[in-house]
């Protein structure tokens, strides 16, 4: 229940879609650096997020990990790897 979900993007990472607000059933907070989904309730399994960007600059640049966690029991999350982004 709860359950939180903190998508950090590159610096040369923009979205299309910048307005915050709910979309199929979550809350979405687009920030800055990153964009977090709040769920109501997440049901076990293999989920999918996918997001639209535009690339403003060429070169290397590498992300923060990406987070899931439960807010009403902080103590259950799970931390994606960062990744490397090479745009030319």
């Amino acid at each position: 229940d709860f359950v939180s979900l903190k998508t950090p993007r590159a610096a040369c990472m923009e979205p299309v879609s910048v307005a915050s607000g709910y979309v199929n059933g979550y809350y979405k907070s687009v920030e800055d650096a990153s964009t977090t989904y709040f769920h109501d309730k997440l049901a076990k399994g293999t989920h999918l997020v996918e997001e639209i960007y535009h690339i403003d600059r060429l070169g290397v640049f590498s992300t923060a990990p990406a987070q899931v966690q439960c807010l009403y029991a902080p103590e259950f999350i799970s931390i994606a790897p960062a990744i490397t982004i090479h745009v030319k």
